[in-house]
């Protein structure tokens, strides 16, 4: 890790949640990437990537927080555990940890999705100053049509989110209880195994519900046109059953100046399975962001030339 130690820092959204934020780097940086984590997840599954960030770019400050319902966050009404209330949550941590300078957005899944729902709905003067976008292991649409998100459209999962919403908040009370004050142990002992950190720190069943429901009906497309000029990096696993490959190649297609990074023998974890390979490809997406940023150069008696798109897709090799 960064010798710059993680400060925390007090995020509430517009409905009083108190969003648990941990920022690194300086106080003040021209460009600020923000980490969004996915479903059954939290800010620390970007550790690798934080640590990365800190010491490979430290005029850059980097922002993990838990979304609403995960983590160490609040947890709000049902109605609330939405992709749209996650949009209007990312607003609320921008206009505190970064009201100024240009951001760099990167999600996992849901929180791709949200970033996503954040694009192509969400009103904000905060839109205008965003540079890049990382969109790793996610979908854009037919969420239930491909992989496991085929079974959000059976009725078993409709019933087990009706009966997942009567669960009497004090049994969920005491479970989250019992794994915050056991979270130094199990954190110790499923570092090499995220899906079972993930399990052992999922969110309390009404707000998974909540959110799976949420999931099942997105549609992110309208955000293509924002991506289209927008430096933008696409990222996959080969072997993703959660998020199959076919999504982010959907949004590959439509957004054609994107880079899309299909990982063979990569799952839904990316960022745990290949760190190094999602770390090298944060580095071009923060380069190409800083050349969008720089002042164009002319030299006397030079000729304006067109920029170079970039590829449109590339396979890594395991």
């Amino acid at each position: 890790m960064n010798p710059v130690a993680a400060q925390r820092v007090s995020v509430t959204t517009a409905d009083q949640l108190a969003l648990a934020t941990r920022q690194i780097g300086p106080e003040v940086a021209d460009l600020t990437v923000i980490l969004l984590h996915g479903l059954l997840s939290d800010r620390d599954s970007w550790r690798c990537q934080t640590s990365h960030l800190a010491s490979r770019h430290p005029d850059i400050r980097v922002i993990a927080y838990d979304q609403r319902g995960h983590g160490r966050s609040g947890r709000g009404c049902a109605l609330s555990n939405t992709l749209g209330q996650l949009a209007r949550d990312l607003d609320a941590v921008i206009d505190t940890t970064t009201p100024t300078g240009h951001i760099v957005l990167v999600g996992h899944s849901m929180g791709a999705m949200t970033i996503l729902q954040y694009l192509q709905h969400h009103q904000s003067r905060n839109t205008d100053r965003i540079t890049g976008v990382g969109l790793i292991a996610t979908a854009a649409a037919d969420i239930t049509r491909h992989g496991l998100g085929r079974l959000l459209a059976t009725p078993l999962a409709g019933g087990a989110c009706a009966l997942a919403a009567h669960i009497p908040a004090s049994v969920e009370a005491v479970r989250i209880s019992a794994v915050r004050a056991t979270e130094p142990i199990w954190r110790l002992g499923t570092k090499k195994a995220p899906t079972l950190a993930a399990l052992i720190n999922a969110p309390e069943l009404p707000i998974l519900a909540g959110f799976l429901d949420s999931i099942s009906h997105f549609d992110g497309t309208a955000a293509f046109r924002t991506l289209s000029r927008t430096p933008t990096l696409i990222m996959c696993g080969t072997v993703d059953w959660v998020t199959p490959p076919h999504h982010s190649a959907a949004i590959a297609a439509a957004v054609s100046a994107a880079e899309f990074v299909d990982v063979p023998g990569a799952g839904h974890m990316l960022m745990f399975d290949r760190p190094d390979v999602v770390n090298d490809r944060l580095d071009a997406l923060l380069e190409r962001a800083r050349r969008e940023l720089a002042p164009a150069t002319t030299h006397p008696g030079s000729t304006s030339r067109p920029c170079k798109r970039p590829a449109a897709a590339s396979s890594l090799t395991a």
